[in-house]
């Protein structure tokens, strides 16, 4: 097992928890000590970052039309509707909080601070979800393959060879001819 990638999958799951009580909190209208919901938000960044290592291998993919959906194949059902839905969440609860904004936007605005940790939501949930299907893959020793066999050189959406869609968690075969 990868201590590192179980240790971010805990803190991320601490940070949704976090953060949504912060939002909460704020949408109550309780007070929430400025100094804290500053650590949250570059908690949140810290660790949306370091889930976002896990997208490197996915360099030329991610340039491809299709290719953010290798990044999340493994993940849980319900992970990739919990990102959707911190995201959506994240959406509305900023144009909601952005109308309590004063003149001057600043971290000591109720509205700036709500607006923020809800954005916080959507990256702890995000990286929950890109985390777990690294992870899951990695667990399963699966790899990536053309589903017609062909090898690849490097990670693309669609094999180069015969323009399919690179299938996630299936080993790649070499070609045999003949």
């Amino acid at each position: 097992m990868n201590l590192a990638r179980i240790t971010l999958i805990v803190v991320t799951v601490l940070g949704l928890i976090v953060c949504s009580a912060v939002n909460v909190s704020q949408i109550l209208g309780e007070p929430v000590p400025r100094a804290f919901v500053i650590h949250v938000l570059a908690a949140s960044i810290v660790i949306y970052g370091l889930a976002l290592t896990q997208l490197i291998p996915f360099g030329y993919a991610l340039q491809e039309p299709g290719g953010w959906r290798l990044v999340s194949e493994g993940a849980p059902t319900w992970a990739k509707l919990l990102a959707r839905a911190a995201i959506a969440y994240a959406i509305v609860n900023f144009f909601l909080a952005a109308r309590t904004f004063t003149t001057e936007i600043s971290m000591g605005s109720p509205g700036f601070e709500r607006a923020f940790t809800g954005i916080c939501l959507g990256f702890h949930a995000n990286a929950l979800e890109v985390t777990l299907a690294a992870h899951r893959r990695a667990l399963r020793g699966l790899a990536w393959g053309c589903p017609n066999g062909h090898a690849l050189e490097a990670l693309h959406a669609r094999c180069p060879a015969c323009g399919a869609k690179v299938i996630a968690g299936e080993p790649s075969k070499e070609v045999h001819d003949g």
